[in-house]
């Protein structure tokens, strides 16, 4: 997907009025350089905040994508596709997605990142999950054998 962006981040983050205002700034310096396709997964605050600020980004610059990429629903029909789509311009589930059990995740990241061209974390080496990998940390390291751009909007 050309001239794209995708989100990914922790479950829980300190939400700060600073983070807010970075977070604006790099969404906005990648509309003024032709970025119109900004990609979300769910459940986590960093993917919340992303959503929110370029979705209020949208009412004054109408020409962006907000894209959801989805872990469940692969064989949506249309009424479903109806619901999913609530919010963004497009909800995609990658393919094999269903039989992905545990790892659905993880799966949707990694085609989140192979359909970027700029990757944006928030990851903090020092976050552990309970009981848990941090899928932030395997979508990152992913990222990297892919030499995509990143920013690491906790840095």
């Amino acid at each position: 997907m050309e001239h794209s962006v995708c989100f990914i981040g922790h479950r829980k983050i300190n939400v700060t009025q600073k983070l807010k205002e970075n977070v604006r700034a790099v969404i906005l310096q990648f509309i003024k350089d032709g970025n119109i396709n900004f990609i979300f997964g769910s459940h986590s605050e960093f993917n919340s905040l992303c959503y929110e600020t370029v979705s209020k980004l949208k009412k004054v610059y109408p020409n962006i994508n907000r894209i959801n990429f989805r872990a469940n629903y692969e064989n949506a029909d249309e009424y479903t596709m109806q619901f999913l789509t609530v919010g963004y311009e497009k909800s995609i589930s990658p393919a094999g997605i269903s039989k992905s059990g545990k790892c659905a995740y993880i799966k949707r990241n990694t085609a989140m990142i192979d359909q970027s061209d700029i990757c944006v974390f928030y990851y903090d080496e020092t976050y552990s999950p309970e009981n848990r990998k941090s899928g932030t940390k395997i979508a990152y390291n992913y990222a990297i054998s892919k030499n995509k751009k990143i920013i690491n909007i906790n840095t």
